[in-house]
């Protein structure tokens, strides 16, 4: 009889639990999807973890980058989106990053990694089987991270794979050694604490009546906490175990008027042009990468 009770308890807490989950209403995800015209800026604040320092020096570096959408141009036969990211207070290290206009997955990113000869340019190209995957970028310092956003309908729990290689072309030679990362992409609501550690009761209330996402990117080797809120054009918070970022301020540019604004070009420069090393992304400079901007 006390078997059965315990049953019929447990029974009921299911009950109760799955009743629960399905009048929890799903979440909309493709209305976080970021909207890019040409011109657009933003500029995100980063603070980032500083180590082996003594105790009487700040423990965070803070710097500012910003974004801007320069152009489209076709990339590995994509039209894709060309954003450059550079620090608001000098000219160096610049980063470009080729996102799809279709799926807003990312295809390419290139940095600059400093050395003692000067800047070196790293080259990672992104692909994937079976649909766009998201990406979680090479550097942890500067966070070049994007999740993708489901249709309505489409489940926004799921497991990812894509591939990263080097090389200037977009199109993987023969040859060429790619690393192969599994990732998973998980969307729930962001609680109240995880903003107000972050932006404060002030912020909180200056966002309060967007709606807003939280997204989790899990690979191997690190995991990635994002917020979205809609009709912004990258992740208002960022937390990569390394570095915490913040959209601090935004420029929209207005939509195109001609159809010469959204035909992509041809990329108008390559590695020769720049007068900047090519450097290709051996295990070693991904690993640089990883904490340097």
């Amino acid at each position: 009889m006390k078997r059965l009770a315990m049953l019929i308890v447990v029974g009921a807490c299911l009950f109760a639990g799955t009743a629960f989950a399905a009048d929890e209403p799903s979440i909309e995800t493709q209305q976080f999807r970021p909207k890019w015209n040409i011109g657009d800026r933003w500029t995100i604040e980063t603070r980032s973890k500083q180590y082996q320092v003594s105790a009487s020096q700040s423990q965070r570096v803070v710097a500012r980058w910003q974004f801007s959408v320069e152009a489209m141009e076709q990339h590995a036969g994509r039209a894709c989106y060309r954003i450059a990211i550079k620090p608001t207070d000098m000219p160096e290290p610049k980063t470009t990053v080729w996102v799809d206009r279709q799926t807003i997955a990312i295809k390419q990113i290139q940095t600059q990694l400093p050395t003692p000869d000067g800047y070196q340019k790293v080259t990672e190209n992104y692909r994937s089987t079976g649909g766009a995957a998201p990406v979680v970028g090479p550097l942890t310092v500067l966070p070049i991270d994007l999740p993708q956003f489901p249709p309505s309908g489409v489940k926004s729990i799921g497991r990812y794979r894509y591939e990263t290689y080097c090389g200037p072309g977009g199109v993987k030679a023969v040859g060429d050694i790619g690393f192969s990362t599994e990732i998973r992409q998980d969307f729930s609501r962001p609680s109240k604490e995880m903003i107000r550690g972050i932006l404060g009761e002030a912020g909180i209330k200056s966002v309060a009546t967007r709606p807003m996402v939280e997204v989790k990117l899990a690979t191997p080797d690190q995991t990635v906490r994002q917020v979205w809120v809609t009709e912004a054009p990258w992740p208002l918070l960022t937390d990569n175990g390394v570095t915490q970022s913040q959209l601090v301020e935004t420029h929209r540019a207005p939509p195109p008027t001609s159809l010469d604004a959204v035909i992509p070009q041809r990329p108008t420069s390559s590695p020769a042009d720049t007068g900047i090393k090519t450097l290709a992304t051996t295990g070693t400079e991904r690993g640089r990468a990883k904490t340097k901007p």
